[in-house]
């Protein structure tokens, strides 16, 4: 689809959040996401040449091959009429030579050999010798017309390099590389070495072909959806602005220092653990991090006093907790002192049971503010110098850069990198030294550059809406995806732990039971620690298998122990079949397209039993394709909605100063459901966020600044049976609600915390796709014997799986010894037009945990692999084509060829000829989202 002319003004937006007939809502605004590079930097490194040259002898190759065994049969016969003299040996060895396309010796093809043969056979031998002669004359010129071409491709890829957005996004990706091309440009006649070529034009690739989230690889922004005009028009002026963010770690670990330093600590305020839970005389609650144990103690009377005076508002401080806890004490006995109070909540502190809260909330848009204000508020008891370097840190890492000014940007990257150094210098200093730290290191110092990888990170964003979207022109697609949100449900990668837990869950507690959830999460635990133990029930055995095999989106369920998951393993079965074609669901292919209609699929969904629900809000990762006014959808991944994704680049522009926040939904009605999101920050930055439910789950060891009334504690929630569908809910006590927790931040699901997986896992949703794995895998991902195609998928105007070639890793041509790089490359060549792989598409190579010896030691690993991510490979273009070759080495045991779809030459573009990608919110009727 080309791109539209840019419209400088914006349009006018729809005013409310668009519906589809069916009463679905569409969140707005949609999210813009677009490649850092325009598609055109691909062109550019195309060696049309030489690739042209190669097809071409490739191509000749083929015919001189089939040609060679049909001559070769048809002498069988005349082999068969000669005697045993001459020319009969002559024949034998001009039929083997065609056998193999050789070039016949003299004495296997001469006038005595031919005049044996028949006429019109010996002119085709002819002619097969003279093509034969051509394709070894065009093979012995392929090295020459690669050397000329590579030399003259140099300097394109010279010339791509000077775009700033690359350069600016590969200071912080490959320090060492962006340090050589800065050299190049400004020495042409000092070219990078070869593999530094190589290297550099898969990051072009990376830019260009995909929106990958990393600086300005790629810039997010908002749309607008619009109630008629074009499917999409690029709109506003596309001005780009940067947004700096310090590591997440790196936070944690800065506060985590200052709050244990002696004179910070008193002024820090106290609560109790939001996790405990009074049962039976004892609390339990969960303690820190990573393990996260459910610890349990005697609920004494002075553990009870000290709970009791933490529930207030403001939290007090360890002063004000402990003069309280004092005077509580000789009202009662006379004994208490302060010296023993401050020894027994020393005790409570260090399990856990009583948190420090932290000075920092951990979704803080400014975290640095934050603490340079509460160390401000320290006055003289603060630590000398560092609310200096605080503010200093802060200073570098909010300087307006444009993302044109590349030297800005690298003496910018240079003065952050120092003052963070020297802030973490300090901070060590005073954990080693009890507050004496030596001198400052100078301002100026130079950092390291290949730390800002690590320390902080830079995203690019539009300032204003990037793209109009046409409601009217996507509503046929959007519809279709709702259908996808209800056809989905069995595919949730958690419903088999919760349909487990149910089973669980009744025969342990029974159906009325109300079970505190730490009680529960316990329990779950102690499962698997006795995993294997002879007197584990089904369910608890399949608890623990589902638990432990989290990691992996496809389980098999058909041999399950329990006779739901059998069930939901058919349903599965039957979705499955519904879009891949099995005879009688009306699923057909054309064209090399598996086509399942959506009306079938609807009314497929409607029959399944109500423990198999649909998500009530899901966000979908798409690209238009297609050329028509009526765009159809290619998608790229799918999770939970809610807001997630969507609120992270409103939490962007509002750092770039560019106000696009949205309120939340309002609170339930006693008895309804109340929507919670994990508020953690749980050392990731992007995780960080705008709010988007209308509850905060108020998670252990986390600090936030809602109001109390919005936060959910995990101490208050209780786990009950649902009656009609069998599951498990979630329920908080105080608001007579059913806790819906969710997970809306960046952060993968799997880094989450122990407890936080239990919950969102167990009563939430998450995603149901990663970009890495299929929805409608045919099967388990396993190395399959030979190389195997996988149809495109279409339900209605949206693709649903890409077509795709699974290889095992034997089977892929590798480079051997001795061969030349044309020989290689005319190799790989042939073997792609055998399988019918095309000649530009992503490329995955995966470990296979089934197979001993693979790499993968467990399926967490195998799902986290970094070699997962797709690759985008032109194999015209020589340097890629190096790239893909050194992707083979290693012990991965099968490679995954994509068709790039829409392809980045043809795709729907915006942002300055740019790939663009989109995600859009559909939420059931009667949810609002936007």
């Amino acid at each position: 689809m080309s791109r539209d002319t840019v419209d400088r003004e914006l349009p006018a937006a729809l005013e409310q959040p668009p519906a589809l007939p069916s009463g679905a809502r569409v969140a707005s605004p949609p999210v813009v996401r677009t490649a850092g590079l325009p598609v055109r930097a691909l062109g550019a490194l195309r060696f049309t040449r030489s690739f042209a040259a190669v097809d071409e002898a490739a191509r000749l190759g083929e015919r001189v091959e089939a040609e060679g065994r049909l001559l070769a049969e048809s002498l069988y016969d005349v082999i068969g009429t000669l005697g045993s003299g001459p020319p009969k040996p002559g024949v034998v060895g001009l039929r083997r030579a065609l056998h193999r396309s050789r070039p016949p010796r003299a004495a296997e093809w001469n006038e005595q050999v031919a005049g044996v043969i028949p006429g019109p056979v010996a002119d085709r031998i002819r002619r097969w010798t003279a093509d034969l002669d051509a394709l070894k004359r065009a093979v012995r010129e392929l090295p020459a017309v690669l050397a000329a071409e590579e030399a003259a491709k140099r300097g394109e890829l010279r010339a791509v390099a000077e775009h700033t957005g690359l350069r600016r996004a590969l200071s912080q990706s490959s320090p060492a590389l962006y340090a050589e091309v800065r050299k190049w440009l400004g020495d042409e006649a000092h070219p990078p070495r070869r593999q530094s070529l190589v290297a550099l034009a898969k990051y072009v690739a990376r830019a260009s072909a995909k929106t990958s989230p990393y600086s300005t690889f790629m810039v997010g922004g908002v749309g607008v959806w619009t109630p008629d005009g074009p499917a999409v028009r690029d709109i506003g002026a596309r001005r780009v602005r940067s947004v700096v963010e310090l590591d997440g770690l790196l936070v944690q670990t800065l506060l985590a220092s200052l709050c244990t330093d002696p004179r910070l600590a008193p002024s820090l305020r106290l609560r109790l653990n939001p996790s405990a839970t009074v049962r039976d005389g004892r609390v339990s609650f969960a303690g820190r991090r990573p393990a996260e144990p459910v610890l349990a103690m005697p609920a004494t009377p002075a553990v009870s006093a000290c709970m009791d005076l933490l529930d207030t508002r403001p939290e007090p401080t360890w002063s004000a907790l402990r003069d309280a806890l004092v005077a509580a004490g000789r009202g009662a006995s006379g004994r208490a002192s302060a010296d023993s109070v401050d020894s027994f909540l020393g005790g409570l502190v260090d399990l856990g049971l009583v948190e420090r809260l932290s000075p920092v909330s951990d979704l803080a848009g400014d975290p640095l503010g934050e603490l340079a204000d509460w160390l401000s508020s320290c006055g003289g008891e603060r630590p000398a110098g560092v609310l200096a370097l605080v503010e200093r840190v802060r200073t570098e890492a909010r300087r307006d850069v444009p993302v044109t000014d590349l030297d800005g940007h690298h003496e910018r990257q240079r003065r952050l990198m120092g003052a963070i150094g020297d802030l973490a210098a300090r901070v060590e200093g005073l954990s080693e030294t009890g507050g004496e730290a030596g001198p400052e290191a100078d301002a100026e110092a130079e950092a390291d550059p290949a730390a800002s990888k690590w320390t902080f990170y830079e995203n690019a964003v539009y300032t204003e809406p990037a793209a109009a979207c046409s409601f009217a022109r996507w509503e046929p697609a959007l519809h279709d995806l709702d259908v996808l949100r209800t056809w989905l449900a069995p595919f949730d990668p958690s419903l088999p732990l919760r349909l487990a837990l149910a089973a669980y869950f009744r025969e342990r507690f029974g159906t009325a039971a109300r079970v505190p959830v730490l009680t529960l999460h316990r329990a779950v635990q102690d499962e698997l620690r006795r995993e294997g133990a002879p007197e584990q029930t089904p369910a608890a055995r399949e608890l623990v298998r589902l638990l432990r095999a989290k990691a992996n989106l496809v389980r098999p369920l058909a041999g399950s122990l329990l006779p739901r998951l059998r069930e939901l393993s058919r349903i599965q079965a039957e979705a499955r079949d519904a879009v891949l074609g099995d005879p009688g669901t009306g699923a057909a292919a054309q064209r090399g397209t598996v086509h399942a209609d959506p009306a079938r699929l609807a009314a497929l969904s409607a029959r399944w039993p109500p423990w198999v629900a649909a998500a009530e809000s899901l966000a979908c990762y798409v690209q238009p394709a297609g050329t028509g006014n009526a765009p159809s959808l290619v998608l790229n991944a799918v999770q939970n909605g809610h807001g997630r994704g969507r609120t992270r680049v409103l939490h962007l522009l509002d750092q770039a100063g560019c106000a696009a926040g949205e309120p939340a939904s309002a609170p339930p009605e006693p008895g309804g459901r109340a929507v919670a999101e994990l508020g953690g920050r749980f050392a990731s930055s992007v995780n960080v966020r705008s709010a988007a439910a209308p509850y905060e789950l108020d998670y252990p060891f986390t600090t936030s600044r809602r109001p109390a009334e919005q936060r959910i504690r995990p101490g208050d929630c209780v786990a009950v049976h649902d009656s009609r569908t069998g599951l498990v809910r979630l329920r908080c006590e105080p608001l007579d609600a059913e806790v819906l927790p969710l997970h809306l931040g960046m952060l993968g699901d799997l880094f989450l915390p122990a407890a936080a997986q239990f919950l969102t896992q167990c009563f939430g949703h998450s995603f149901y796709s990663y970009p890495s794995a299929s929805l409608v895998a045919d099967e388990a991902p396993r190395t399959p014997a030979s190389v195997t195609a996988y149809p495109r998928v279409a339900v209605g105007s949206v693709v649903l799986r890409r077509a795709a070639w699974a290889a095992p890793m034997q089977r892929v041509p590798r480079r051997q010894g001795g061969e030349t790089e044309t020989d290689y490359w005319l190799r790989l060549l042939r073997w792609l037009r055998e399988h019918g792989l095309p000649t530009r598409c992503f490329v995955r190579v995966w470990a296979d945990p089934a197979r001993p010896g693979s790499g993968a030691s467990t399926e967490r690993t195998w799902m986290l692999d970094k070699a997962h991510k797709p690759v985008y490979v032109d194999f015209a273009n020589w340097y890629l084509v190096l790239a893909f070759q050194r992707m083979l080495d290693g012990s991965a045991a099968m490679a995954v060829f994509e068709e790039a779809l829409p392809d980045p030459g043809e795709a729907r573009t915006t942002g300055g000829g740019a790939v663009t990608e989109f995600l859009v919110e559909i939420s059931e009727p009667g949810r609002r989202n936007g």
